[in-house]
């Protein structure tokens, strides 16, 4: 059998809590973005491309949060606990649900803007996880899963 070559190694002098929240800074950014084309609207394909790019991204850093801090779990029983109390959560597993359908294709979003205006008004997820939809109704679910990844970092690394 081939020895698996691991092509994506850390960069010297970075640990896994500096990449962790670097991950977390890039989901901010994503959905900075998401946010700011939600107000102003989808009213071309070339927004609703950069919608969904920045959509993929958000859920794709929340995941990288978790993929960084795996590298420290074998050497740090707490990293190791949390991480699997965060695996067993629903939110958590929601986005990973995302970020793996990501893979597939683009997220079907589904955008009701108004005519005047052209701004976004709801938009919903269209994926299927455990034979259920779930479908948020605007960029506060998706804030809340930032949110909630903020606080998880911050249970294991707090400020000072």
């Amino acid at each position: 059998m081939p020895r698996r070559v691991n092509w994506l190694r850390p960069l010297a002098g970075r640990t896994p809590k500096q990449d962790a929240f670097l991950a977390l800074r890039g989901a901010s950014y994503h959905l900075a973005q998401v946010i700011e084309q939600f107000k102003n609207g989808l009213t071309t394909n070339d927004k609703k491309s950069l919608f969904h790019w920045h959509l993929r991204g958000f859920f794709w850093e929340l995941a990288a949060v978790r993929d960084t801090l795996r590298r420290a779990a074998s050497a740090d029983p707490a990293i190791a606990a949390a991480l699997a109390e965060l695996h067993g959560s629903d939110w958590f597993i929601e986005v990973l649900a995302y970020r793996n359908f990501a893979h597939q294709s683009f997220q079907v979003v589904e955008a009701v803007a108004s005519r005047a205006t052209g701004q976004v008004v709801a938009f919903q997820l269209q994926v299927t996880h455990d034979s259920q939809e779930w479908n948020p109704e605007g960029p506060g679910h998706l804030q809340s899963y930032w949110d909630k990844m903020q606080q998880f970092l911050l249970g294991l690394y707090p400020p000072g």
